[in-house]
């Protein structure tokens, strides 16, 4: 019995030490009640916040969690909550595909925790899980390949807080999307050992996880890591490939509905070039020498982007490791890190991929492959340190005194380049000298313990014991550096400003410098907008606010010109009745010349802003007695511009009726929600009736419960023909891509699971 509880403590302890290491980092949640959320950035960058508060900011290297992940994180969770499939954003771009977004992580599995806690909590626990699970499963993954558990410890706490993973843990998305790769690598090793269809389908699955998980790009780099491990690892190939496939078909749900919000915007167009450049190699060894972010001294790169750091001692073992162990599975990570090193940084492979243009390497930024890099120096790392302590037993070895000696002509060839070649001036070289210190401290420290647990025996164990503390503190320090913690009374705060606009402002839309975080998480509907999938066709009609015809689009950002000659003009058409002005901008360039237009009157004011309302609004929803048919999208843009007749709308295609002039004519909106719009149309006459909500394939429409059909208006927007009388018109979106992808995922899961049960009821049957 003794033996036993023994066993079972030893077993363990090491994910006691996990969870212990990943409870200090996360401490400041669980005792003091602050959030990994950067709220202080918020309320003191952010309008019209920032007019409010303002206090010392920790971290303002991460505006996307404010301004993207956050606000459409809360959107996915009450559109779940409300009964809907969150498909659709009503707040930007003046209607934008939401799910297809993808980084909306619409049908992420850990959405489950939004609806256990309250939202804050489930937030900061859907950021903190994220490195305790990568512990796990890496932990699992160096186990079962025959790494010993102390270096599989060395990995595991590398893996929870290496470069990638802390400086996008906050997102929620990217990490969470590689956290799952090692457990799929764990699914192939036992898979290949056993053939047993459980491990296949962990594979499946954590494929899938990793695709619903927000970050498309980050979960093809790895299926393509866990294919050239099929490769090179196991001999059961075709197995294991069909595993990975069905784990494809489990997210043909996201994926697909992605691909029909792709086909619609511009991003396919919106090609990029960007590599690492190879002096940047040096943060592998000190990740803040050339500054950080955090304390306002980075002078080069881009942090965030380049992040590979995994420690000093991993890095040093990681070497060791690909130079002397023999380790199978070896040279698969060693062609791994290559591969992702030379797509990462300034070489011919770089520069051939972003010339072939191929999606996701060429329309996203391709330097992160570097997460793979960092991937497979980890596991390196852990071989090294089993080698190492391989020989150790060996006498007269001359590996490590020869690898003593190579760390410290490192660092001495290190320091001479930095203090005699670095020319670089001197307030950022004062920079480098400080960030170099610590690095070289746990490197000589480092290399003291290589000698020492050569010659000494007995206090190898001890050493072992400094080698994971080091680690363990190295990486907790970086990313603790890193983690915003701060007050969740700075989360997006309720103001008199804002309670006001909600209350007051019904189907119009507003317009100020205000962005994302206002419009997504107070629900005020905008027409400006930040994410990387906008509709072509909405950044097209936006841009021609400024001369008329189509200017040249932005990567990511749909942005009005205040100052254009038609923007007033596009306003009406867009339903804009609403201004948000702060006082201290006076007359700037990047405000919206107001005072030139009489129509606008102050309606709430307060010591720092002030609302204005235009007294003759124009209508999102309205009733069009006449039409004309364009197809060329500047003859459509021109004639806007030019408009003279309201009462005219500019369709693509015959409508199928005749719209005539009418004296009645009256729209109620019965219904506003954001995958549907329930709206009440009564005429004397038949109508188009136009919607200035951007078009897309996937909205229908029914009139009086017959389907009927959504027309292209104005360019970008809808219309649909109804008919004299009162007619109930309701549109919805359903993209037929997202169906089929419904339809795929479901019928893999009844597939996988059905096979399951078989296999468990016969092997029960046959025991």
């Amino acid at each position: 019995m003794g033996k036993t509880t023994s066993s079972v403590i030893v077993k363990i302890l090491p994910y006691c030490f996990i969870v212990v290491i990943w409870f200090i980092f996360s401490s400041q949640y669980f005792l003091h009640g602050s959030v990994p959320f950067p709220s202080t950035y918020l309320v003191s960058f952010f309008p019209p916040w920032n007019a409010y508060y303002g206090m010392p900011v920790k971290n303002n290297a991460m505006p996307d969690v404010i301004t993207q992940i956050f606000p459409w994180k809360k959107l996915t969770i009450d559109t779940w909550k409300s009964g809907e499939v969150p498909l659709w954003n009503p707040y930007l771009f003046s209607g934008t595909p939401h799910a297809g977004n993808y980084q909306s992580a619409v049908f992420s599995p850990i959405n489950i925790l939004f609806f256990v806690f309250p939202f804050i909590d489930a937030w900061s626990l859907h950021v903190l899980l994220q490195p305790l699970c990568a512990g796990f499963c890496m932990f699992l993954f160096l186990r079962a390949i025959k790494v010993s558990t102390i270096s599989s410890l060395l990995g595991t706490v590398s893996f929870m807080f290496f470069g990638f993973m802390t400086v996008w843990m906050a997102y929620g998305t990217l990490g969470w999307a590689i956290v799952v790769f090692p457990l799929a690598l764990f699914g192939v090793v036992l898979y290949e050992e056993s053939s047993r269809w459980r491990y296949g389908v962990l594979i499946a699955l954590s494929i899938a996880f990793s695709f619903l998980s927000g970050h498309y790009q980050i979960s093809m780099y790895v299926v393509g890591a866990l294919m050239l491990f099929i490769l090179g690892y196991t001999k059961k190939k075709g197995a294991l490939f069909l595993f990975v496939f069905l784990g494809m078909l489990l997210s043909s749900v996201q994926v697909l509905t992605t691909l029909h919000a792709y086909l619609q915007s511009n991003r396919g167009e919106s090609f990029t070039t960007g590599s690492i450049p190879w002096s940047y190699i040096l943060t592998l060894f000190a990740p803040d020498v050339y500054g950080n972010p955090v304390t306002r001294n980075d002078w080069f790169g881009q942090y965030a982007e380049w992040a590979s750091y995994i420690g000093v001692i991993p890095l040093f073992l990681a070497i060791y490791g690909a130079i002397f162990s023999k380790k199978k599975g070896k040279i698969v990570f060693l062609v791994m890190a290559i591969m992702s090193l030379l797509v990462s940084f300034a070489s011919p492979l770089n520069a051939l991929l972003y010339a072939m243009k191929i999606s996701i390497i060429s329309t996203s930024v391709a330097t992160r492959m570097i997460v793979l890099f960092s991937f497979s120096l980890i596991v390196l790392s852990s071989f090294g340190f089993d080698q190492l302590k391989e020989d150790w037993q060996k006498k007269g070895s001359l590996r490590i005194q020869s690898f003593s000696l190579f760390i410290v002509f490192f660092l001495g060839i290190a320091w001479v380049y930095i203090l005699f070649f670095f020319h670089i001036q001197e307030q950022y070289m004062q920079i480098v000298k400080r960030n170099m210190t610590l690095p070289t401290v746990l490197s000589i420290v480092f290399v003291g313990c290589l000698i020492l647990g050569r010659k000494f025996r007995r206090i190898r164990k001890a050493i072992i014991i400094v080698f994971l503390l080091c680690v363990s503190f190295d990486l907790l320090r970086f990313s603790l550096k890193w983690m915003p913690f701060d007050p969740r009374d700075y989360v997006y705060p309720s103001i008199p400003l804002i309670s006001y606009l909600q209350k007051e402002i019904g189907n119009d839309r507003a317009f100020g410098t205000f962005g994302n975080e206002l419009a997504m998480h107070a629900h005020i509907p905008f027409i400006e907008g930040y994410d990387a999938m906008y509709q072509k066709r909405y950044g097209e009609f936006i841009s021609a606010a400024s001369k008329g015809t189509i200017e040249p689009l932005e990567r990511s950002v749909v942005r009005i010109d205040k100052h254009g000659v038609y923007t007033k003009t596009w306003f009406d058409i867009l339903g804009v009745n609403w201004v948000l002005y702060r006082k201290s901008d006076g007359r700037h360039i990047w405000t919206f010349p107001h005072w030139e237009y009489p129509d606008y009157v102050s309606v709430y004011e307060d010591e720092h802003y002030e609302i204005l309302k235009d007294v003759t609004p124009s209508p999102r929803f309205a009733l069009f007695h006449d039409y004309v048919i364009l197809s060329d999208k500047n003859k459509i843009l021109s004639f806007l511009a030019n408009r003279v007749e309201r009462g005219l709308v500019v369709l693509e295609e015959d409508p199928s009726i005749e719209p005539k002039k009418g004296e009645v004519g009256n729209v109620e909106v019965i219904s506003y929600r954001p995958n549907s719009v329930r709206i009440k149309a009564t005429t004397d006459t038949p109508r188009i009736l136009f919607l200035s909500e951007v078009f897309d394939p996937g909205w229908k429409v029914k009139v009086n419960e017959k389907e009927s059909k959504v027309l292209r208006a104005n360019h970008a927007f809808r219309a649909v023909a109804i008919p004299e009388g009162i007619s109930i018109v309701d549109l919805y979106y359903q993209p037929r891509l997202f169906m089929i992808g419904v339809w795929i995922s479901g019928f893999t899961c009844v597939v996988l699971l059905f096979e399951s049960l078989r296999r468990y009821f016969y092997d029960r049957r046959n025991l």
